[in-house]
């Protein structure tokens, strides 16, 4: 059975919505993510990992388990960014195809047009922002990352790639594997693929809870990545002093 038969007749597929403090658009996302995934898929789950949430997000999503069908809710006691959050989501999901997406960022009405790409045969879709859709020190500081990392690794990221993605279960499978996993998170399914379709679309703005603007954080983060994902360790850490030192 080839893979878009499956994908259409037999799949379940889960949605993974990380949200902190969201009480302001977690509703209108979940009822949002219902409404569109009811029509495309026969078998699903939204699975929303709550990321320490000091407002009234957790009450909300509560209270939707009474009418939103296959919602699913895990919370984590302390806050530990976006990807510890997606993290969470892939090991809890069930699903044949695992979806995703930031909430304050992507747009649920995206979804089918991401589904379309596993449609076609592909196991990992990777969103793209459009150019100029992120704030230009941040664009900097991620192509720094970018060029550094396909240095040492020989694996090319898309540009501008985000965390709205659509995996296969063999790549969560192969994921879930890692057990530095909720730092690699960004990485890790380039190292198992030949080929990666992407999908570029424009962002939308609900907050900025999951983003970290300081540098230095970024820093380490991107230092540690590098150093998990490089078969040359040393050199690169010699790289990495440099940079630091620049």
């Amino acid at each position: 059975m080839s893979l878009a038969i499956k994908t259409e007749m037999d799949a379940v597929v889960s949605i993974i919505v990380p949200v902190r403090d969201g009480q302001a658009f977690v509703s209108d996302v979940i009822q949002g993510i219902d409404h569109v995934v009811r029509g495309l898929f026969r078998h699903y789950e939204i699975v929303v990992v709550d990321d320490g949430s000091r407002d009234g997000t957790v009450e909300i999503v509560e209270k939707l388990q009474q009418t939103v069908a296959n919602l699913q809710l895990y919370c984590l006691n302390t806050r530990s960014g976006l990807d510890v959050a997606l993290t969470s989501g892939l090991d809890s999901s069930i699903g044949d195809f695992v979806i995703t997406l930031n909430p304050e960022t992507d747009s649920v009405d995206l979804i089918p047009s991401l589904w379309e790409k596993a449609e076609q045969g592909n196991e990992f879709v990777c969103g793209v922002w459009r150019d100029g859709a992120r704030p230009r020190k941040h664009a900097i500081r991620r192509r720094l990352f970018r060029r550094v990392f396909e240095a040492s690794t020989g694996l090319r990221i898309p540009p501008d790639a985000t965390q709205f993605r659509l995996y296969s279960r063999r790549i969560v499978a192969y994921m879930i594997k890692s057990n530095d996993r909720h730092l690699m998170i960004g990485v890790l399914p380039f190292f198992n693929l030949h080929r990666v379709a992407t999908f570029e679309y424009t962002p939308v703005n609900l907050g900025n809870s999951f983003h970290d603007d300081s540098l230095i954080g970024g820093l380490i983060r991107a230092t540690s990545i590098l150093l998990a994902s490089s078969a040359r360790p040393l050199r690169l850490l010699t790289v990495m002093a440099l940079l630091a030192s620049f």
